[in-house]
């Protein structure tokens, strides 16, 4: 796992500005390389850790055609194998840049998508910071969650008569 994080931190670091790319790309392909290995053994643990390694050093060469079909390839991968903390890590670390690229739309979208992932996964802190940062994405949930509680009560009855809200 260390160089799992080394490379995403590393690349996180370059996206973002903080670092320039001359000074990461040796380490980040070299853990892709490991990775490639390890994945030929064990797909299912390590495939879409590749991938998403490879997604993001995509990104700092700004191939995004490129890194946008990877980052799909190892979301799916990570959600197929049960990996849903690295689906919320793909999705975050994709709106970040498209954040840092002022790609608004695309930016929420991915936050979006890794708020619902942290929420599943139980990551209740990165959930609120999400929402301190982006307060739609709170609101939004608040929303659904009152409107399916409201449905399921609704549906559900007391007896043969309706549940009435009103009263």
């Amino acid at each position: 796992l260390y160089y799992f994080y080394d490379a995403l931190i590393r690349l996180q670091l370059v996206i973002t500005g903080k670092q320039p790319a001359s000074k990461s790309v040796k380490k980040i392909k070299s853990a892709i390389g490991k990775f490639k290995k390890w994945a030929k053994n064990a797909p299912v643990n390590f495939q879409h850790k590749r991938d998403l390694i490879q997604e993001l050093l995509e990104v700092v060469r700004r191939n995004t055609a490129e890194a946008e079909s990877l980052v799909q390839k190892s979301i799916d991968g990570a959600t197929t194998n049960g990996y849903t903390n690295e689906v919320a890590l793909g999705n975050n670390l994709f709106a970040v840049y498209h954040q840092v690229s002022g790609n608004e739309s695309q930016s929420e979208k991915y936050f979006k998508k890794a708020h619902h992932a942290y929420k599943q996964w139980g990551a209740i802190n990165k959930v609120r910071q999400l929402e301190e940062l982006h307060p739609h994405l709170a609101v939004s949930q608040e929303s659904m969650t009152v409107t399916s509680e409201m449905k399921s009560v609704t549906a559900q009855g007391i007896g043969n008569k309706l549940l009435d809200l009103s009263t």
